[in-house]
């Protein structure tokens, strides 16, 4: 019967063209029953005739999926790709039962370098989105290619890893250790395999010793940081002194050393960890993103290193080490609150009130009633237990104050302060151990207490804000969109309870205007957008001109209003962009890092305006910034590349429109310097490929030159071959004709003056 449905469905699809008959979640529903009654797993115990409906029946899902890749909008598509390439290479022996752009990835004539490359970017893809779907999809690729790829190959190898990283995060979104163990089974094969002298040793070493380390924080085994160790240190010692990456693999290797420290007590280690941390933020530069993250955890290295040996030094670095972090992050980095969280933890070492100290990654507890010594007691024990990552104190800590809890009444006045803080340390407990059921009663607990908290208590807007951290990460752990209106509407009463003169409105404005602007790039409604628009323009109304923050949030509202443009083309709103975008720049440091992204997105919005009226001008100014951001980004950054293919993209849309053939010219040489620092597995090679390769064929056209005619056909040749391999999105129906592409909206969110 699911046969027949999945059959009938390609039948329809390809007479009619109708995507309706292969999208939905119907058509995924058919698939998926199919697939359960065929069982993949079981193949090589089927007799000839099971065999053949096993093919027929791999053949329909994977050539449902492929036409649904083809047609479904972002990352969705990636997942059907996926799936494509996983059912089909049943039937791939036979080339003419698989798709001809799929047979560089299944098949007789796949190419290993084609499949590395395309499981490298479905997972860099996944881990940025934390899209489980995606990243489900891309573990069953990547097992399915290293089971068919040689021993010898080194790609194997990198593969392997990859497989490890990717367990890795699906652990981080799920919490289940189980993949903590396969990481580790997966990674040190590829370990053994990869050979001494490649680039990505390193990174291969670096990676297996963060699962060790997990392992070690799980199962309390010194040993298991002793490999975290030994592999973090080969790492950083196959690390040339100018790989970019050398920060994150001492910071890795910090973490192991304070993973074996938290289990020894060994002040040897966390002398150790915070040295190489130390080391870490001397090789990163001053405006790189995790410079906030690293005195963050070097802080924290410091806090435990005081508590194990009273040292007043130490508690003075702690404190200045997260005064840098809170220095260094923008206002609205979405990590903000945890360095403030850590800066206060630093201050008040254990508590302050009834304020117990909850953890780095904790929403802050706010209950600071006057507490008996039966509570000083127990918040004390909670104290201490997140001083430390072993399981058993916050264990203990969390059955006292529950005990507690069980001989306090509902009119005790200490009753909503040891409510809220039982809250945190069962949010605490998730953050460790990943069991949803400590979240759920986390918030069961907070959301209590804010119910309870009267709506002119001082504590309550702190309240809601720890209740809504907890419903952002209930959000990624389940992907419910309700989790997400919950956050908005919480957020909105933070709002609401913050009065017109603090100075916190204009930050709590710019997080609810965030939250609209998310669930509108989600689930495209209008009135999210307007609900945006709206919101982030009281946050930058009210922001004072000094404020460091002020230019992300002109730049972000400069992104809402480029979003409604083209949602509904209304060209009052791509004014309206280049305006908030042309003032974020005027106010913003010459030095600020997300300077160069601002540049590019003034340089998007010009060029937005000069393909809607026509005018030259505004391509004139949109090259203009497009230069500007090239000059203002390092070489190395891959924004660079980025930038370069829209500068070639603007001077072609420029030839298009003037007809000044030196454009051509410039546009090819732009797209070169593109093509050249694109990494040959990074997915937007083929777009970069497919400018120069229009430009050389529009300059045949012009000139007659029999080499850019040739130039034009290897260039598209290997950005159509390629597209499908590396990007996982097939190149657009422009692309293929010929003609100029549309530039992708920006979704960098950089700090101050970063764009979506």
């Amino acid at each position: 019967m699911a046969f027949r449905q999945v059959r009938q469905r390609l039948l329809d699809y390809e007479r009619s063209g109708d995507p309706s008959r292969i999208l939905g979640d119907d058509a995924v529903a058919d698939a998926e029953l199919l697939a359960e009654g065929i069982r993949p797993d079981a193949v090589g115990e089927l007799i000839p005739e099971e065999r053949q409906f096993f093919d027929q029946a791999c053949r329909a899902i994977g050539w449902l999926h492929y036409h649904r890749f083809n047609v479904s909008p972002g990352d969705a598509a990636l997942v059907d790709l996926a799936k494509a390439a996983f059912f089909l290479s049943s039937v791939a022996e036979d080339p003419d039962l698989v798709p001809e752009r799929m047979r560089t990835l299944i098949g007789p004539a796949a190419v290993v370098e084609t499949r590395a490359g395309l499981a490298g970017s479905f997972l860099t893809r996944a881990s940025e989105t934390g899209d489980l779907a995606l990243l489900n999809a891309t573990i069953d690729i990547l097992m399915l290619f290293i089971a068919d790829t040689a021993h010898d190959r080194v790609e194997r190898a990198t593969m392997l890893s990859d497989l490890g990283i990717a367990f890795q995060v699906r652990h981080s979104l799920t919490g289940q250790f189980d993949d903590v163990m396969r990481a580790i089974d997966v990674g040190e094969p590829a370990v053994a395999a990869i050979p001494p002298d490649h680039p990505e040793r390193a990174r291969c070493l670096s990676d297996l010793s963060l699962a060790y380390g997990a392992w070690c924080r799980r199962s309390g085994l010194a040993e298991h940081g002793d490999r975290a160790i030994e592999l973090g240190e080969a790492s950083v010692a196959a690390a040339s002194a100018d790989d970019v990456d050398r920060p994150r693999f001492l910071s890795n290797l910090g973490h192991a050393y304070t993973a074996r420290f938290e289990r020894t007590k060994t002040v040897a280690d966390v002398d150790r960890a915070a040295e190489l941390l130390e080391q870490a933020l001397v090789a990163t530069p001053a405006d790189h993103p995790q410079r906030a993250a690293l005195f963050a955890n070097l802080s924290s290295d410091y806090r435990a290193r005081h508590a194990h040996t009273g040292s007043p030094e130490d508690r003075e670095r702690a404190i200045a080490a997260a005064e840098q972090a809170v220095a260094v992050a923008p206002a609205n980095h979405p990590e903000r609150t945890r360095y403030l969280a850590v800066l206060d933890a630093a201050r008040r070492e254990a508590y302050v009130g009834g304020s117990a100290y909850v953890g780095d990654s904790a929403p802050k507890t706010t209950d600071r009633d006057e507490r008996g010594p039966d509570t000083s007691a127990a918040f004390a024990l909670l104290a201490d237990a997140m001083r430390t990552s072993d399981p058993a104190p916050l264990n203990t800590a969390i059955e006292t104050i529950t005990a507690l809890a069980g001989t306090t009444t509902d009119t005790h006045p200490e009753r909503q302060a040891i409510l809220g803080n039982l809250g945190a340390a069962h949010a605490e407990r998730y953050r460790r151990s990943g069991t949803a059921t400590d979240l759920d009663r986390a918030m069961e607990l907070l959301d209590h207490v804010v119910s309870a908290t009267p709506a002119d208590d001082a504590s309550r807007t702190a309240r809601l804000s720890n209740l809504a951290q907890c419903y952002l990460e209930r959000h990624v752990l389940r992907r419910d969109a309700q989790d997400l209106d919950h956050l908005i509407a919480i957020s909105a009463q933070v709002v609401a309870a913050t009065g017109p003169e603090d100075p916190a409105r204009a930050t709590h404005l710019t997080t609810l205007g965030d939250g609209y602007l998310m669930r509108y790039e989600q689930g495209k409604v209008a009135t999210d957008l307007e609900q945006a628009i709206t919101t982030l323009t009281n946050a930058v109304t009210i922001t004072a001109a000094d404020d460091p923050g002020l230019p992300g949030r002109v730049a972000n509202l400069g992104s809402a209003h480029r979003a409604r443009f083209e949602r509904s083309g209304a060209v009052a709103d791509l004014h309206r962009a280049f305006d908030l975008v042309s003032q974020a720049l005027t106010v913003m440091s010459p030095h600020d890092p997300a300077r160069p992204t601002t540049l590019a997105h003034l340089g998007r919005v010009c060029f937005l305006r000069g393909r809607h009226n026509g005018a030259v001008a505004d391509l004139d100014q949109a090259i203009h910034q497009y230069d500007l951001a090239v000059a203002a980004t390092p070489p190395q950054d891959p924004s660079t590349s980025r930038w370069l293919y829209d500068l070639a993209t603007a001077y072609f849309l420029r030839y298009e429109i003037a007809g000044d053939s030196d454009d051509l010219d410039r546009c090819i040489d732009v797209g070169r310097r593109a093509v050249t620092i694109t990494p040959g597995n990074a997915p937007e090679r083929p777009s970069r490929l497919s400018i120069t390769g229009i430009a050389h064929r529009k300059r045949y056209e012009h000139s007659g030159a029999t080499a850019d005619l040739d130039q034009a056909i290897d260039a598209l040749s290997e950005a159509v071959a390629t597209a499908d391999g590396l990007s996982g999105r097939p190149l657009s129906v422009e692309s293929r004709l010929g003609l100029p592409r549309p530039l992708p909206a920006q979704t960098d969110r950089r700090g101050p003056g970063s764009c979506r």
